[in-house]
């Protein structure tokens, strides 16, 4: 709801064929992603972490292992289509864009990889 994404253009139909990483404080879930494997590249997707937990460095921690995970299943390569104003914190994981700006759900968005595992 927080940025106005269209139900039926956030439910893709690959949840079930995703790696979901979930972290969880106590019971509650406070951060959320998922790895794919997507004709043939390993894409990293659906990052978010709970307004109230936001600045406690949990979605540098979920992306770290997403990247990890990614490595070790055989992603040597790591993919995402980042949202503009989020470039700058992927790009210190690592990621560097290409291609040219798009919109998604309404959103700008840029096409970014890295390569390799992560420290």
């Amino acid at each position: 709801d927080e940025q106005g994404v269209p139900e039926d253009e956030e439910f893709d139909g690959t949840d079930a064929d995703c790696m979901h990483l979930i972290l969880y404080d106590g019971d509650t879930p406070v951060a959320a992603g998922r790895v794919l494997w997507d004709d043939g590249e390993f894409r990293l997707g659906r990052v978010a972490v709970r307004k109230a937990f936001r600045g406690q460095g949990l979605g540098d921690f979920l992306m770290r292992l997403m990247i990890r995970k990614a490595f070790e299943c055989g992603g040597e390569t790591q993919y995402i289509s980042a949202q503009t104003r989020a470039i700058g914190f992927y790009e210190k994981l690592g990621f560097e864009s290409y291609g040219e700006e798009y919109g998604e759900a309404g959103i700008p968005h840029v096409r970014m990889k890295r390569v390799g595992d992560i420290g």
